[in-house]
């Protein structure tokens, strides 16, 4: 695999993060009261565009052995942002999702929803971990 290949790889992984962090963060609005029933289509596209895009990163690196990219520029002095990208997504997840469970234990009504939802945010945030680890070793 060619270091552009997985280029593009890491953008639709970067995208589909992006995409269930504003998610993520649109439930919470939703579900502390300061806009109810306008954010859950919003909430709804954005998680299921970024499933999408997790679909269409593994699809892409399904396409490995099909690649024919050549690295024009390999070993110059660019710095790889991919690792930073991750991390950084995977802390603002993090904090949504305790921000949630914060404000879950203050209200006492904790529901399966939220459960849910905290449960695939944690999931969400280690695979950014994950793909933050790998990203790493991109030159």
């Amino acid at each position: 695999m060619t270091n552009t290949f997985k280029r593009r790889i890491y953008r639709y992984c970067v995208a589909s993060a992006i995409s269930f962090l504003g998610a993520f963060l649109l439930y919470d609005l939703g579900d502390i009261g300061i806009a109810t029933d306008r954010l859950l289509f919003p909430c709804v596209v954005l998680w299921i565009v970024g499933i999408l895009l997790g679909f269409k990163a593994a699809d892409t690196w399904s396409g490995w052995d099909n690649d024919t990219s050549e690295d024009t520029n390999v070993r110059r002095n660019r710095s790889n942002a991919y690792p930073i990208t991750f991390y950084t997504e995977a802390a603002l997840v993090t904090s949504t999702v305790v921000f949630l469970l914060v404000f879950t234990m203050i209200r006492n009504q904790p529901t399966i929803a939220e459960g849910s939802v905290l449960a695939f945010a944690l999931f969400v945030a280690g695979v950014c971990t994950f793909i933050g680890r790998l990203s790493s070793r991109l030159e």
